[in-house]
C-alpha cells in the first residue's frame, strides 16, 4: 500500500507525518545543505517503499526574506521611488535613540532600478514604458546574473498595462517576472496600498529561486519512490508545477500550513503555536486579515487573523538601554543556533526554555534531544552569570537564577501581549515547545497538531 506523506518544513526544522496502515510522526532538525540525506534516512528507517502523494507546508519565503539580501533578484520600480520603501522601513528600536535601526531590505538597494513610466491615481497611463529603456535594463540585469524581477509600478492596481508590458518584454529575455498588480491571489485590483503589495512582490522575487531549489531537492527524494507519477508533490493543496509556473502565488502557498492549522484547530477559540522557529498567536473563530505581518511592514496577503509576539524563540538577550539585560528585537540565526546547541554566541529565549526542560519533556522533541550538549549549556550559564554581575551589588545573581527569572519575564511579556489582543480566554497551545510553555503561560491546554496533520494527508 503506497504511503501518504506530509512534511512541514521551516528554515532548519521540520515535522514529518507518514500514513500507511499505521501513522508515524517525527520532528527533526535538518542541515540546510543536506536535506536529501536527512529525509532519505528517515524514510528508510520507516521502511517507506512507495509513495502516493506528498504534501509540503513550507515557511521558507518569509524566513529567507529575513536571512540576508538576495543576489539573484532585482526590483523595477517607478522612477523617483527607488528609495521610498527603504525610507519607510519600521524601526527596530522601541526607545528614543539618535541612531535609529531599521531592517535591511530583502534585495540590495543597488538592484532597485527606476523605470520612466507613470500611471496616475485614476488609472490613466500618462507615460508608457519605453522598450529602449527596458532593453538597457535587461542587459544590466543579465550582467548581474539576475533570475527574478519584481515589477512595482505606482498605481498598477488601477491599471496594470505598463506592468504587463514589462512582464512580456522581460520574459522573452528569460527572466522570471513577478508583478505587484497580481499579488494576494491574483485579485489585487481592489487594493490600493502600494507599500504592502510592493513588499509582497519583492519578498516573492527574493525567495522564489531558493524556494524552488530546495523544493526540488526534496522532490528528488520522493521521485525514486513513485516512478512515473506526474503530480507527486503538492505545496498545501496546490501541485508544485502551478507555483513554479506562477499560477499560484508563492506567498499564498507559504501560508498553507497556517491556513490549515487555523481552520482545523482554531475554530473554537485562539491557538498559540509554540514552534522552534516562531511563536504565532491565531485569533481563531474564522477571523481573517488582509495582510501578513513582517519585519519590513505588512505584506499584501489574505491570511487567518494572527500576530507574531515580540518574544520569539530566537529573540536575543542583550545589554539593554536601561536594564543590564533585556530581550532584543534582533533575532538569532539558526545557522549558529541557540547556545545550548553548542554553536550559538548570544543567549536566546530558546536557550531559557531548553534550560527549563526535563528529560521527560524532551521525549518527543528529537532535534533538541539530539543537539543539546553540556558544553553549550555551560557557556550559556557563564554568559548569563556575566550579565548578572552588571546588576547592583545588593543582589548578586547566579547564572541559573538569572536564567529562571528571565524565563519568567519572557513568559509574562508573552502573556501581556496575549491579554492585550483579548485572546487569553479559552486559549490553547500546540507545537514542539508546547509542553515546556503551557504551564508558564497560565496552564494552557495542549493540543496535538499532528492529529490535524494526519487528516490533511489522509
Amino acid at each position: 500500500m503506497p504511503w501518504s506523506i506530509g512534511l512541514r518544513v521551516g528554515e532548519h526544522f521540520a515535522d514529518l507525518v507518514a500514513l500507511n496502515k499505521e501513522f508515524y510522526k517525527r520532528r527533526f532538525y535538518y542541515p540546510q545543505s543536506n536535506v536529501e540525506a536527512t529525509l532519505s534516512a528517515l524514510l528508510q528507517e520507516l521502511q517507506v517503499s512507495t509513495v502516493a502523494k506528498v504534501r509540503l507546508y513550507p515557511n521558507w519565503p518569509f524566513e529567507q526574506s529575513q536571512s540576508g539580501q538576495s543576489d539573484s533578484a532585482a526590483v523595477l520600480i517607478t522612477a523617483g521611488f527607488e528609495n521610498w520603501l527603504e525610507m519607510t522601513m519600521p524601526l527596530k528600536t522601541w526607545h528614543f535613540t539618535s541612531e535609529a535601526r531599521r531592517p535591511a531590505m530583502p534585495i540590495d538597494r543597488d538592484l532597485f532600478l527606476g523605470v520612466s513610466e507613470r500611471t496616475n491615481a485614476q488609472g490613466q497611463i500618462e507615460k508608457p514604458v519605453d522598450h529602449t529603456e527596458l532593453e538597457f535594463l535587461a542587459s544590466k540585469l543579465q550582467l548581474h546574473q539576475i533570475k527574478d524581477i519584481a515589477v512595482c509600478f505606482l498605481h498598477s492596481a488601477r491599471n496594470n498595462e505598463n506592468e504587463m508590458r514589462a512582464k512580456e518584454f522581460f520574459e522573452t529575455k528569460g527572466f522570471r517576472v513577478h508583478l505587484s498588480c497580481l499579488q494576494n491571489g491574483h485579485d489585487f485590483h481592489l487594493m490600493t496600498d502600494e507599500k504592502s503589495r510592493f513588499l509582497s512582490t519583492i519578498v516573492t522575487a527574493r525567495s522564489f529561486e531558493p524556494f524552488l531549489s530546495r523544493i526540488k531537492k526534496i522532490q528528488s527524494v520522493f521521485e525514486t519512490l513513485a516512478p512515473g507519477e506526474t503530480n507527486l508533490v503538492f505545496v498545501g493543496d496546490h501541485p508544485l508545477q502551478e507555483i513554479a509556473d506562477g499560477r499560484v502565488p508563492l506567498l499564498k502557498a507559504a501560508t498553507s500550513y497556517y491556513e490549515k492549522l487555523s481552520s482545523s484547530m482554531a475554530q473554537d477559540g485562539p491557538i498559540f503555536y509554540a514552534g522552534y522557529e516562531n511563536f504565532i498567536l491565531f485569533a481563531g473563530r474564522g477571523e481573517r486579515q488582509k495582510s501578513w505581518p513582517s519585519p519590513f511592514g505588512p505584506l499584501a496577503l489574505a491570511t487567518p487573523s494572527l500576530f507574531f509576539p515580540r518574544i520569539q524563540p530566537l529573540s536575543l538577550l542583550t545589554k539593554g538601554f536601561i536594564s543590564p539585560v533585556e530581550f532584543s528585537n534582533d533575532i538569532a540565526s539558526h545557522d549558529l543556533g541557540p547556545m545550548v546547541f553548542g554553536r550559538g554566541l548570544v543567549p536566546t529565549f530558546f536557550d531559557l526554555v531548553a534550560l527549563q526542560m526535563k528529560p521527560d519533556d524532551l521525549q518527543d522533541v528529537i532535534p533538541i534531544t539530539d543537539r543539546r550538549n553540556e558544553r553549550g549549556r555551560h557557556h550559556l550559564v557563564e554568559q548569563l552569570a556575566a550579565h548578572a554581575r552588571n546588576f547592583t551589588d545588593d543582589e548578586r545573581l547566579a547564572g541559573e537564577t538569572l536564567a529562571d527569572r528571565l524565563f519568567v519575564l519572557g513568559c509574562e511579556i508573552l502573556q501581556d501581549e496575549i491579554r492585550n489582543h483579548g485572546l487569553n480566554k479559552n486559549l490553547k497551545i500546540c507545537g514542539p515547545l508546547a509542553t515546556a510553555l503551557a504551564q508558564p503561560l497560565g496552564g494552557l491546554s495542549i493540543i496535538d497538531e499532528f492529529e490535524a496533520f494526519r487528516e490533511w494527508i489522509g
